[in-house]
């Protein structure tokens, strides 16, 4: 049976395009998927690692000894095709990519565009769930949310130093949203959704909160210990009823795996992603320029 070789990288949303895009594949072509959970990480800025087995993935992992090969591989591709009969599939937004041939078939690339793999939604949504820690703080909020009919997640990340290819991002880079964008945003989720509460997800709350021009009985802050759980954050924004958006892989999977008919999403437009087309047309977007 064919094989497809998953190689998650970059923070939780962007190891989650990669993985849905992989399993989207193996589904289509009724093939068996693997995940290499080590070669994607060797050289990672941000010194992150796996995180999918966190939330719900169990498929099965390769052996460090594999992930060699796979390296090797996207160094190497006519060489690790020869050998190990490994072809490598570079990112495109063509549908052609579900006829494959190959034995095995590695997918190179972030695949930021719902086109890869909107057909497995359900899928997607079902197999993508997982339990909040067993915290007090985590559950009061986890409840708050859901008790708010209105609530609306704000996810404003503040520090960005690298793009999801570890290239640098100057302060000066036109993809760091300006605080217009999170205020437009708010005036227009103001005109749709009936006296909104916001949850504030970011990076550095205070700091974010600082420009919002939110009174306070508008929102609450979403502040624990759980630092180095991302999945943590994840979940809560998922509860969420509506959501506004940073140019952020995660928050875009919080946005795409909670939304319903009724749903209000704001995200910037799409030259503020790495992905010209990572923006559903649905969505509502606020253009800057």
């Amino acid at each position: 049976m064919r094989r497809i070789i998953c190689q998650p990288k970059g923070g939780l949303g962007n190891q989650l395009f990669i993985f849905a895009m992989a399993k989207s594949l193996a589904w289509d072509n009724n093939s068996n998927l693997y995940i290499d959970t080590h070669s994607g990480f060797w050289r990672d800025v941000y010194k992150r690692k796996y995180f999918l087995n966190r939330v719900g993935v169990k498929e099965k992992k390769l052996s460090i000894f594999f992930s060699l090969i796979i390296k090797f591989t996207i160094l190497y591709p006519k060489i690790g095709e020869f050998f190990f009969g490994i072809r490598i599939l570079k990112e495109t937004n063509q549908i052609e990519y579900k006829k494959l041939s190959a034995k095995s078939i590695l997918p190179d690339g972030y695949w930021q565009n719902e086109i890869y793999f909107k057909g497995i939604k359900s899928l997607l949504n079902e197999m993508l769930r997982w339990e909040l820690p067993n915290n007090s703080n985590i559950k009061e909020l986890e409840t708050k949310i859901d008790s708010k009919h209105n609530s609306v997640c704000l996810h404003g990340r503040l520090l960005r130093q690298y793009a999801s290819d570890g290239s640098f991002v100057p302060s000066n880079d036109p993809r760091i949203l300006p605080e217009s964008y999170f205020q437009k945003a708010i005036t227009l989720i103001k005109g749709k959704v009936i006296q909104p509460h916001f949850f504030i997800f970011s990076d550095n709350v205070d700091t974010f909160v600082s420009f919002l021009n939110l009174k306070e009985s508008e929102y609450t802050p979403i502040v624990h210990s759980f630092s180095n759980s991302p999945e943590v954050d994840l979940m809560l924004m998922r509860h969420c009823s509506h959501f506004i958006i940073s140019n952020s892989s995660y928050s875009w999977w919080a946005a795409w795996l909670g939304e319903n008919d009724a749903s209000v999403i704001i995200a910037p437009d799409n030259s503020y992603w790495e992905n010209s087309k990572c923006v559903p047309t649905r969505w509502d977007t606020i253009f800057l320029n």
